[in-house]
């Protein structure tokens, strides 16, 4: 699993205004599944906390940027966007359906799916 922390981009960009962080996390997240050819979960830092929270639509966007897992506080919210965003086209249901099944298949390699103890 990764995190690509909002931090780590102020490490390598010249000071970019928080808005404009989606493309690039999109640019990281083509580099680490396409060059590097990295199959596991990419998550998010939260995306409630106060220098991303006021961002319109910051679930989907992280979400279009790649990420697999999403990390809020605010889950009513973010799954309210996610569910207008499916249907209203902007993220297709084979994406929603493409990150379920990469989480799912992280958490049965971890043995999180069934309880193996018994």
């Amino acid at each position: 699993m990764l995190l690509l922390s909002l931090f780590s981009f102020f490490l390598m960009l010249p000071r970019p205004p928080i808005s404009t962080l989606f493309p690039y996390t999109t640019l990281f997240r083509s580099l680490l599944r396409g060059s590097l050819d990295y199959s596991g979960i990419i998550t998010t830092d939260d995306l409630d906390m106060g220098a991303v929270s006021s961002i319109p639509n910051k679930t989907v966007k992280a979400i279009l940027a790649g990420n697999d897992l999403i990390m809020v506080t605010n889950y009513k919210e973010s799954f309210d966007e996610i569910k207008k965003a499916v249907n209203d086209g902007t993220i297709s249901e084979k994406q929603i359906n493409k990150l379920s099944l990469r989480i799912l298949a992280w958490k049965y390699y971890k043995g999180m799916m069934f309880d193996i103890q018994k």
